[in-house]
């Protein structure tokens, strides 16, 4: 009698650099067992998904889906083989671990690869598009305004620039750079006053290139507007 083999079935998206290439590591080292994948989302089709709502990026790993922050998103691009597959390639600004089950190894960069273009397009315009989003919220330098904007309650309130004191920076113990900006009295946003006057605030920031470009806004709109006194 003839033994037949069921072949397995294969997600749409196969993993070609995951958690354990990242660190050079065996694949079988980092398998995910059932008490250590709790919590993570599951799904029938293992493929990348953006999570608005949370600001994820959920990963195909190990057939869980493992979210990891977008925040940390570097760049993302794609490319065909010479098999016409696409491949999708993700990278972050730091090695980064997932929100959630941390017994999975950093990532710095994955790639994936589909059969599907329209959908691999239509997760970079997901990933773009989230992206975006997040770069709205930011601490934003108006000149022609001379204004600070501060990203506080989901919207961007703005502050008079003459009003600001000092500005500097630190990093955490996590890595995190930390913006500290202060007032020289509390100030109140030129709109919407029903927020609370201001003497200073802090805000941290994974990207220290955006906050190092923030506090050098700020500074050259200082010292121009000395210029004029």
């Amino acid at each position: 009698m003839t033994k037949v083999t069921k072949k397995r079935k294969q997600s749409d998206l196969l993993v070609s650099g995951g958690a354990a290439r990242a660190h050079g590591r065996n694949a079988s080292q980092h398998r995910a067992t059932n008490k250590r994948v709790n919590g993570l989302p599951r799904s029938n089709k293992m493929r990348i998904q953006v999570d608005f709502k949370n600001k994820t990026l959920l990963l195909p790993i190990d057939g869980n889906l493992v979210p990891f922050r977008m925040a940390n998103v570097k760049s993302v691009s794609t490319k065909a083989d010479t098999n016409g597959t696409c491949i999708i390639h993700i990278s972050f600004n730091v090695p980064v671990q997932p929100l959630e089950n941390r017994s999975y190894a950093s990532l710095k960069e994955a790639s994936f690869r589909s059969k599907d273009p329209s959908y691999i397009d239509e997760v970079v315009e997901q990933i773009k598009t989230l992206k975006r989003q997040e770069y709205s919220m930011r601490i934003q330098v108006d000149f022609k305004n001379e204004t600070l904007l501060l990203p506080i309650d989901g919207i961007l309130v703005p502050y008079r620039i003459a009003n600001v004191k000092s500005v500097s920076t630190k990093a955490d113990i996590n890595g995190n750079c930390i913006i500290h900006i202060s007032f020289n009295v509390p100030v109140q946003p030129l709109e919407n006053r029903s927020y609370v006057s201001l003497k200073e605030v802090s805000f941290r920031s994974k990207d220290p290139s955006y906050i190092d470009e923030v506090v050098e806004q700020i500074k050259t709109l200082k010292r121009q507007e000395n210029l004029r006194e």
